[in-house]
């Protein structure tokens, strides 16, 4: 056998033993951070709706029934953290599927949300 053909048939061999990847899997982490930042996430929290800015530039805009706040976001690790005005930081992870994705806090709670491309809100 010809050595093309042979390196053709191994490759063959190890591509048949691997699940093929789905592109609707769900990413983690900095893969799915990045699916967010410079966009705008609606969602909905215990406390109702919201719409929150993630520019690049590592700032942070929130509408939510409080009215209009400001902030600031960081990637820890696989976690994104933020902070806005005075508060705490929160940190949770982050989790992204096509347009859709969740923020799930320490205590497991998932708060679904949906990827707006740019800021189509103004905020």
């Amino acid at each position: 056998m010809d050595g093309r053909w042979a390196l053709f048939a191994a490759i063959l061999a190890f591509a048949g033993t691997r699940a093929p990847a789905r592109a609707d899997d769900a990413l983690t982490g900095p893969a799915a951070w990045a699916r967010v930042v410079g966009n705008t996430v609606t969602g909905t929290t215990p406390d109702g709706p919201y719409s929150e800015l993630f520019a690049p530039d590592g700032a942070l805009t929130i509408v939510d029934g409080d009215g209009k706040a400001g902030g600031r976001w960081e990637l820890k690790g696989d976690r994104l953290c933020t902070r806005v005005d005075d508060e705490d930081e929160e940190c949770r992870a982050v989790e992204v599927q096509g347009t859709s994705g969740a923020f799930v806090d320490e205590s497991g709670s998932r708060y679904a949300f949906t990827i707006l491309p740019g800021n189509p809100k103004k905020l």
